[in-house]
This record gives structure tokens, sequence and C-alpha cells, in this order.
């Protein structure tokens, strides 16, 4: 219940739609601003039946060493070592700490799942031409495909990258205007 005494008659209607507009508003900027500082992954899955497959997504330098982990499909933690090229590289860098990633349910086989990744994360640039996007997809008991590497280089406007592995197609969204830092 309002007090009367305290806000004259019909004045909380107004104060609550401007409260309103300006969380839409501002929140849009939040989303619109979120959306412009990341890179876009989109995962598609090969069809198929059978266990559910695993995916290992990390950055490596141009020369190949391991930088971060950016995301792991996998139906827990147990089943991490199963994704054994990513384990490897990370020990380096990442030990066996807990994954500092997205960490989210295995993708659908024929299914989708976006990805993303921030362009600029603890004084590294994704599109200074240094970066390699790395995936790694698994299953239990089935074949590991390690091989699916996005190079990024210098001025990378995007693009969809097709693969064998369970994994069959990675499309990359680079938001318009983003320059790389100097």
């Amino acid at each position: 219940m309002v007090c009367e005494a305290c806000y004259p008659p019909g004045f909380l209607l107004p104060a609550v739609r401007t409260l309103a507009l300006t969380f839409l508003v501002f929140g849009s900027c939040l989303f619109t601003h979120a959306e412009e500082n990341t890179v876009q992954l989109l995962l598609e899955a090969q069809p198929g039946r059978g266990d559910k497959m695993m995916v290992a997504v990390w950055l490596e330098d141009k020369d190949g060493n391991f930088v971060e982990t950016v995301e792991i499909c996998s139906q827990s933690v147990k089943h991490y070592k199963e994704l054994r090229e990513w384990s490897r590289r990370r020990r380096g860098k990442e030990g066996n700490k807990v994954v500092s990633a997205m960490v989210g349910a295995t993708i659908r086989w024929g299914g989708k799942r976006t990805v993303k990744i921030p362009i600029h994360r603890n004084g590294r640039n994704l599109l200074d031409g240094n970066h390699v996007i790395r995936l790694e997809s698994a299953k239990d008991e089935g074949k590991r495909f390690i091989d699916f590497k996005i190079p990024i280089p210098k001025d990378f406007k995007g693009g969809t990258y097709q693969h064998r592995g369970y994994v069959a197609r990675a499309t990359v969204r680079v938001p318009n205007g983003e320059k790389p830092e100097k």
C-alpha cells in the first residue's frame, strides 16, 4: 500500500513508467555493447545418434601455444578427460584448476550452439592477427577430432568453416567496425 500523504495522486504511475523505460533503454544498450565486444561462433553438429558428443573450444596463439579455454560442452566434469587434446594443451597454462570458461550441456546431434568469445580479455585482443580458435570433438568409445582450427588474421571478417568431425560446421561472426588495438 502506498501512503497518499507521502506522494501526490498519480505520482507513482509516471515514476514506474520512467523507471521501466530507463531499464529498457539501458538494458538494450548493455546487450548491444556486449554483442559488439564478442565474436560469435556458431557450432553446428553432424546429424547422428548414440553417445553424446563433447566439445572443447579454446584459443591458441599463432605459434600453437594455449591461451585460454572458451567453452566446454560435456555432460559432466568427469568426462573432460575424454577431450584429450584440450586437456593436454591446457595443462601447462591452466593446470588442473577448475575451468573458468562457459560450461554447458552437450550439443545435440544435428543441433547448434552459439559461443561468444570476448574480443578483449586479460590483455589479449582476439582480432590482433595472433590467435587461432581451436575445436576438439569426441565421444565415449568413439573417434576424436582434434584438427579443427580457425585462424583469426588481422582484418578478419568472419566466415563459415566445414569439418569432418562431430562439429560439421563453424560460422564465425565478427562485429562491424572492430579494429585491432595496436
